[in-house]
């Protein structure tokens, strides 16, 4: 589900992202990559509405790893949580850990 996730995140902002990282990236890479202009762009748009889809840029990754069913709220947490670790600059990895995306995905429960 996380390659899932990290494929639609690419689709999704191909028109920002000119670079994709791997996880095969050295930290600085990675560190490089998260601190880009382009990153921080996605990262902030990830919550707005698309001009083109009419829709979150975020609920457009949905749309594509559900495309034919809404999603439970526990997913929908994981999904956001994914997200977030890879595209937040303030997180120096774009590992997806599971005690930090259990954590954001309590944090997204509650406001949520």
């Amino acid at each position: 589900m996380v390659a899932k996730i990290k494929e639609n995140i690419f689709i999704t902002f191909k028109d920002y992202l000119k670079k994709i990282v791997n996880t095969n990236a050295t930290p600085s890479e990675i560190i490089e990559w998260k601190n880009s202009e382009e990153v921080q762009t996605c990262f902030s748009l990830l919550d707005t509405i698309n001009a083109k889809s009419k829709i979150s840029f975020f609920n457009e990754i949905l749309n594509k790893i559900f495309p034919r069913n809404v999603p439970s709220s526990p997913l929908v947490a994981f999904v956001h949580s994914v997200t977030i670790l890879i595209l937040d600059p303030k997180t120096n990895t774009i590992s997806i850990k599971e005690n930090l995306v259990k954590t954001h995905m309590r944090i997204f429960m509650v406001i949520n």
